[in-house]
């Protein structure tokens, strides 16, 4: 979600692009208890990438359209990994947690 737009960049996917133009990579994953956000790119363009990536967290935009496919996003990666054992097992351990642990409490999707 952070990595659509800003006020300092406000065209949509603008890191994304940059990024890519310039050699690299970006994404973002939530573990239990943190998000990991992190990109590489060739050195020439650290400094402006690293600009642009801390707007994300100073002055992000969210419009309803964005809001929409990320929650249709989170939703569609859920569905594909409650396909794989090791996803349903985790559940199984989860729901066997004590009910008053947040381990216990369902951690993916968002419908």
């Amino acid at each position: 979600m952070l990595f659509y737009s800003s006020s300092e960049f406000p065209e949509e996917d603008y890191f994304r692009t940059f990024i890519t133009e310039h050699g690299g990579d970006t994404n973002a994953y939530t573990d239990k208890e943190e998000t990991n956000f992190y990109f590489s790119i060739e050195k020439d363009y650290f400094k402006h990438a690293l600009k642009v990536f801390s707007r994300f967290f100073i002055d992000p935009i969210f419009s309803q359209d964005q809001v929409q496919r990320e929650i249709f996003a989170v939703n569609s990666e859920h569905e594909k990994n409650m396909l794989a054992d090791n996803w349903r097992l985790n559940r199984c351990i989860e729901i066997m947690a004590n009910p008053e642990h947040p381990f216990h409490h369902f951690a993916s999707g968002n419908n």
